[in-house]
């Protein structure tokens, strides 16, 4: 794999062009992203030299902010500026000479899922997606996933006042992104070891239909006391 430089909406991002080794002309491309806080060498890059293996073209980036990226404030996970981010590496991997046709794919794992989603819709310079372990949320899964409305309204509360002391000061204020006691943490709490295999094995994340686990996340926050300790299910 080689670096790469592109832009996305000002900001000079970073990735890593994978190809075949014995590459004989263009080839089909594929963007790749992964879940939130992973950077070009984690889980995109793998599948993107795996990508490459199989005879494609895949392109792993840094989102803005991340990695050997520019932006501030580091290590914000903004949808919209992944999806923007995502749409900027498409455009590269089109113009690019290793790449063949009018059109590329686009993978996404978990979070990095619902980014290319959200890229690809509308997008007739995207062909075909690929979800891995899709994380897939609406306003209904957040409230179920970050202890209902409370617990939502109480992340948009300190959201806004990091937002206000940044552009006031400069200053970033971070949160862990996972814990299993911190409640300040983006993925927070243990619910119980007994509990939480009885979720797992219910709550099949890789194998079942959106409306099967919306439900099947229903069930394990029944009340709102699992809910306000129940984090992501993956």
């Amino acid at each position: 794999c080689s670096l790469v430089w592109f832009t996305s909406l000002g900001e000079r991002l970073a990735g890593h062009l994978c190809l075949p080794t014995n590459r004989k002309g263009a080839l089909p491309g594929v963007v790749v992203l992964g879940s939130w806080t992973t950077v070009k060498e984690q889980m995109a890059g793998l599948y993107a030299r795996k990508l490459a293996a199989k005879g494609y073209a895949a392109l792993a980036f840094d989102p803005w902010g991340h990695g050997e990226s520019s932006g501030a404030p580091r290590n914000v996970e903004s949808p919209s500026r992944k999806i923007n981010d995502v749409k900027a590496a498409v455009a590269f991997l089109l113009e690019h000479r290793a790449v063949k046709g009018k059109q590329v794919g686009a993978l996404g794992v978990c979070a990095g899922a619902g980014y290319v989603a959200g890229a690809a819709a509308g997008n007739k310079q995207i062909a075909a997606v690929a979800l891995v372990a899709p994380w897939l949320h609406d306003a209904a899964m957040v409230r179920l996933v970050y202890g209902g409305k409370r617990g939502v309204q109480k992340r948009l509360v300190a959201a806004k006042a990091a937002k206000k002391l940044f552009e006031k000061t400069g200053k970033v204020r971070y949160v862990p992104a996972v814990s299993t006691k911190n409640k300040k943490a983006a993925m927070c709490c243990a619910i119980g070891k007994k509990r939480m295999n009885e979720a797992l094995r219910s709550c099949d994340y890789c194998t079942t239909s959106m409306d099967e686990r919306s439900a099947c996340y229903k069930a394990v926050a029944k009340d709102e006391g699992l809910r306000s300790k129940t984090c992501m299910l993956m």
